[in-house]
């Protein structure tokens, strides 16, 4: 994992759009202000490529990075580009972080570990008494407000980061479902669509299983980036595993009559870390600068523990963090709370949704109770989905897909969860 994930500085983008973007011919253009998604990847990839080897050549020349470097081998063995998220990835042992930091002004991670932002598992459900017990999250946000408008997420294809998902669920019976496996150098992985655990399978049927999902005729597109077992029973990746994945949901042409517009239309996250962190930022931010794609995000769990421990990117002031709540209609207490991460003006979560208890789908065509802000974020994304089907211009538009997310809530009377519930509860009685 010697890798590290480089960043650069906003000048270079000034420049970029200043000196590629304004000089392409006009008949490029959609409108009079965007070019086709397709096309502008690969004008970025294409200046990254320029930057990433200009980084190698000068590196090489310090007296520390002379040898490291092949002559005859091509600089490219050494990066490799994520175009959707602006981004570079570098073998760490040949270049000169200094150059990249102190002279170029660019933004350097370390190819950490991420870990799974984990619930409380509990039994398997029957699936005799599925249609009994099932239903409690679904009715919470009153879905038949949407079902009587005929809005079930058809068209719309979800993306989500997490630990894989099992196709051959019923719940996903006939549904159009991509996968991809990325390895922690973030490489893809060739392999059968799976689950490294029982979590993204869950999450994936509280978006668009066929009994148990919000919107059940979404389609999928699952980055598996989440798959690596620790010592605690918990699964995590690296940052580079998880930026892989995020830069293949935006920049995958997923549907070929559709040649233009590569990706996903709204993105589901479950994994965090410390809220102090910026690991996500940048690449989030570029996302939703290049495409206007909107990330929803669990919260974390560690409410219990006091204010301000708000996991990332739930708390990002860019993403639409998702707290959890229990049927009786009040804030879980171990969903987080307080100050957003770098905006002390900005309170989180945004809102929130049902957490404590669901029944989702898991591998083996099996079913499990879950708790936890990651059962949350998945019920508010499969909302989404429904209201890109009602209103498809909110598409690429993350302001106004976000604004019309928090329209859709009622607010807590509980005293404590309306401190800690942001707008308030998920609501679809006026979708």
């Amino acid at each position: 994992m010697n890798q590290i994930v480089v960043f650069p500085h906003q000048s270079f983008w000034t420049n970029f759009y200043t000196t590629t973007i304004n000089a392409l011919p006009p008949n490029l253009f959609i409108g009079s202000s965007s070019i086709p998604l397709k096309r502008l990847y690969e004008l970025i990839k294409q200046v990254l490529e320029q930057f990433a080897e200009m980084v190698l050549r000068q590196s090489a020349l310090s007296l520390f990075r002379f040898n490291t470097i092949a002559r005859d081998t091509p600089l490219s063995k050494y990066y490799r580009v994520l175009e959707g998220i602006g981004a570079i990835v570098f073998d760490d042992s040949v270049v000169d972080r200094f150059l990249l930091d102190r002279i170029l002004r660019a933004s350097i991670f370390d190819n950490i570990l991420v870990p799974l932002i984990s619930p409380i598992e509990r039994g398997e459900v029957d699936p005799d008494d599925l249609v009994e017990n099932q239903g409690w999250h679904l009715d919470q946000i009153n879905i038949s407000a949407a079902r009587q408008k005929n809005l079930r997420g058809r068209n719309v294809l979800v993306g989500m980061l997490d630990t894989g998902i099992d196709v051959g669920h019923t719940e996903f019976q006939d549904k159009k479902i991509y996968f991809q496996r990325f390895n922690l150098n973030g490489e893809k992985v060739i392999t059968n669509p799976h689950d490294a655990s029982n979590h993204g399978t869950h999450v994936a049927g509280l978006i668009a299983g066929k009994t148990v999902g919000v919107a059940p005729d979404a389609e999928l597109a699952v980055a598996a980036v989440l798959t690596e077992p620790t010592s605690s029973r918990r699964y995590s990746g690296s940052l580079v595993q998880i930026l892989s994945g995020l830069s293949w949901l935006t920049t995958e042409l997923f549907d070929p009559a559709f040649p233009e517009t590569p990706g996903v239309d709204v993105i589901n996250i479950s994994f965090g870390m410390e809220r102090q962190t910026l690991y996500f930022y940048q690449a989030i931010a570029s996302c939703r600068a290049i495409t206007g794609t909107l990330t929803i995000a669990a919260i974390g769990n560690t409410g219990r523990f006091g204010r301000n421990l708000c996991d990332v990117p739930g708390s990002y002031d860019l993403v639409m963090g998702v707290g959890g709540m229990k049927k009786n209609q009040n804030v879980m207490a171990r969903s987080d709370w307080g100050k957003a991460t770098g905006n002390d003006e900005l309170q989180k979560p945004d809102l929130c949704a049902p957490g404590a208890g669901l029944i989702s789908s898991i591998p083996g065509n099996r079913y499990q109770l879950m708790s936890g802000t990651s059962m949350a974020s998945p019920i508010v994304c499969g909302t989404a989905a429904l209201l890109l089907e009602q209103e498809p211009t909110l598409t690429y538009d993350a302001t106004r897909l976000q604004a019309k997310l928090l329209a859709l809530t009622s607010p807590f009377s509980d005293p404590d969860s309306v401190k800690r519930g942001g707008r308030g509860m998920l609501d679809l009685s006026n979708i």
